[in-house]
């Protein structure tokens, strides 16, 4: 077997410096990329416009940030002005209205003592004019946006 001294390894370590210091940073460098992640994920599925259909996210940081009173009030000003209302649909309020219009039709029209010959055709009438009205959809804005321009847009929920 070969003895390879000191004085001998350290002049083959002097001439074949360069090269072992560019094996070194390409085997780092090979390294590194093979022990990142192949892709960043984000572990969330979202559409921009929609809500958000996850659990609330937390931070797993606990922080102050501080604002003064005035800048708070700006901020929830803007997010408040920027924010699209949503609205639930309630579809059993058309027929609940159609069927109380119904009855009360019946309630008044006997107290009248009208004659019952135009009374089927009053409630057909009523009932295809509330079927447009609820077919073209009637809401109550909350409070916040009753005073918004005309063209305010909203979501609907089904």
């Amino acid at each position: 077997m070969i003895q390879i001294t000191s004085s001998r390894q350290k002049a083959l370590l002097r001439k074949y410096s360069g090269n072992i210091k560019f094996f070194m940073i390409v085997a780092s460098v090979c390294l590194i990329v093979a022990s990142l992640p192949k892709q960043a994920q984000f572990r969330y599925e979202f559409e921009k416009g929609r809500i958000w259909n996850q659990k609330n996210l937390v931070s797993p940081y606990n922080f102050a940030i501080l604002k003064t009173q005035e800048e708070i009030d700006i901020d929830r000003k803007a997010a408040l002005a920027s924010v699209t209302p949503m609205y639930r649909l309630d579809e059993e309020t058309g027929k609940q209205q159609i069927e109380g219009f119904i009855n009360d039709l019946e309630i008044k029209w006997h107290s009248a003592t009208l004659n019952d010959k135009f009374k089927d055709r009053y409630i057909s009438t009523g009932t295809r004019l509330l079927n447009y009205v609820y077919s073209k959809g009637i809401i109550k804005p909350h409070q916040k946006h009753q005073q918004v321009a005309p063209g305010f847009v909203i979501s609907m929920l089904n």
